[in-house]
């Protein structure tokens, strides 16, 4: 933790930290994981996740490809030196500018929906070329809300999309790909998922004899520090990446032949564990029977603290002389934002807090950078602690003139 109070010290609070070495450890261990059961294997880091340009950077300079869900994120890969050839794009909104910039430049395409393929086959045909495509099947076994996404196996539209593809001229089937969820603990899900592809493309071809370049199974990898709020503590089980691996290579062995490519879009799995948020309490009050702590970043900086539970750690404020009140009651924090849902963590701990002391939230590289909003406030930097221990900034805090920096007065009358 020394190295936490040194940044604060350094570049007050709140603001991010981003681990390298961590970072660094995590992916390779997720990339050897897979690579010991399966050596045509590619991971595909999903930007989405944590769009930092130096987080990505270090992701690519690993091994990693990248996977996008946009145009501005396609060109941001690309601007990291990520040949086209090695962008995996996906996502339901492509627009027709994307959509022929992927086409004419080789990028991963997976198909999304009928609209899309149709653009597809248009500006093919308008260029006089085939469209190397991938397609996204939903199965019955995708959860929450991610029915959104691609060519349904249960209602036909996925069999009648794979139909289309083989019969024009102007497309090429080059692979398929689909996305559970997220915090996936059980590899049984991809086992399922994955043969339950195997009996789609079957009624259409034999994959075995026409081989497919890539089958990408998505990412929704669970992390140990990222247990769901919905979800007891005591009931969370996350299986080590090995474990994974093995399962689903052993399943992608015994349904696709090895010149099958096995593409994984990890996020989550790759990024949480490097990134945590240090804030500072500001005051601390009894409130109605409650010890209510409050910070000076709120929930608009680590969003995700709205539903997962992330663990906490507490320092010492330099002036402290050290001696704490034992204390075992829940304690609630809040943000510092003028809103009542602010509220960050509850937990309980041996030791009352005080004012000054560094509250961090560890875990927090996933899905909070990406979806922080400005609220009254610009966001906090970015700094990173080198493998060596000294840091380095790698996104300033945002300056007061850059809220407004894109908005215009009304003409004075």
């Amino acid at each position: 933790m020394d190295y936490i109070s040194a940044a604060v010290s350094t570049y007050a609070t709140p603001l991010y930290l981003v681990d390298e070495k961590i970072l660094r450890t995590t992916v390779r261990r997720f990339i050897n994981a897979f690579h010991t059961y399966r050596q045509n294997v590619q991971i595909a880091y999903s930007y989405k996740t944590n769009p930092l340009l130096a987080v990505c950077q270090i992701i690519h300079q690993e091994g990693a490809w990248a996977e996008v869900v946009t145009g501005d994120e396609l060109h941001t890969a690309h601007k990291l030196g990520m040949p086209y050839s090695q962008i995996v794009f996906n996502g339901p909104g492509k627009t027709k500018d994307e959509l022929t910039l992927a086409i004419a430049e080789n990028v991963i395409l997976n198909v999304d929906n009928w609209h899309e393929l149709l653009q597809v086959a248009d500006i093919a045909q308008s260029y006089g070329i085939q469209a190397k495509i991938g397609l996204r099947i939903s199965t019955g076994h995708i959860r929450e809300f991610g029915y959104k996404f691609g060519f349904d196996v249960d209602n036909g539209a996925a069999d009648a999309a794979i139909a289309h593809v083989l019969a024009s001229q102007y497309l090429e089937l080059e692979g398929f790909h689909f996305h559970l969820d997220t915090s996936i603990c059980d590899p049984n899900s991809y086992i399922t998922a994955l043969k339950e592809l195997h009996t789609l493309i079957q009624r259409h071809f034999d994959p075995q004899q026409r081989i497919l370049r890539y089958v990408d199974i998505g990412g929704g990898f669970a992390v140990k520090n990222n247990r769901p709020l919905e979800v007891a503590a005591e009931d969370w089980y996350v299986p080590e990446i090995e474990e994974l691996a093995r399962a689903i290579c052993t399943a992608v062995e015994q349904l696709f032949p090895a010149e099958t490519l096995l593409i994984l879009e990890p996020g989550r799995a790759l990024v949480t564990d490097s990134m945590l948020f240090a804030t500072k309490a500001i005051n601390i009050k009894q409130q109605q029977q409650r010890t209510v702590i409050i910070l000076d970043g709120g929930l608009n900086l680590v969003p995700s603290t709205y539903y997962v539970a992330y663990p906490v750690s507490i320092t010492s404020a330099a002036s402290s002389d050290g001696s704490r009140e034992e204390f075992s009651q829940p304690i609630e924090f809040f943000g510092s934002l003028c809103m009542s849902y602010d509220l960050m963590s509850h937990c309980s701990i041996r030791k009352l807090p005080e004012v000054d002391d560094i509250v961090v939230f560890h875990s927090i590289g996933a899905y909070n950078y990406s979806e922080a909003f400005n609220f009254t406030r610009g966001k906090p930097p970015v700094i990173l602690i080198h493998q060596d221990r000294s840091f380095s900034t790698i996104r300033e805090r945002e300056p007061y003139d850059l809220l407004h920096s894109l908005e215009y007065l009304l003409p004075l009358k």
